[in-house]
């Protein structure tokens, strides 16, 4: 199980340690967004702390209509216990956790300041 808490301005956030392919790793806190359909999103400056390489590049189409320009990439998170691939969004934001890595969970959110938040995989 992973385990969270909802900030002061109800984001749910969780913390993952994330692991590049050339050995680094760095703990991250994500704002889990389940309007993102992907794994994960991180910005250049963790990217690059991370030496995660370019895989290539996309556009993506914003919550407000407008497209923009994205590389992607991939590295490992520390999952339930375990180093599981993901894919990686390079975007300015704040790192975001998506439904891709998600996917065969339950997502529990008490939206209240210091909520709980908590992702179970299904037996």
């Amino acid at each position: 199980m992973i385990e969270g808490v909802v900030n002061a301005v109800r984001e749910a956030i969780v913390e993952l340690t994330v692991m590049g392919t050339a050995g680094r790793s760095k703990r991250v806190a994500f704002v889990v967004d389940t309007g993102f359909d992907g794994g994960i999103t991180l910005p250049s400056s963790i990217a690059g702390e991370l030496e995660l390489p370019t895989k290539g590049s996309g556009v993506v189409t914003l919550g407000d209509g407008s497209q923009t320009d994205y590389d992607f990439t991939e590295a490992f998170v520390s999952w339930n216990g375990r180093p599981r691939r993901v894919m990686v969004d390079i975007a300015e934001t704040f790192p975001l956790l998506g439904m891709r890595l998600m996917e065969g969970h339950e997502l529990r959110v008490d939206v209240v300041r210091s909520g709980r938040v908590t992702i179970t995989p299904f037996s």
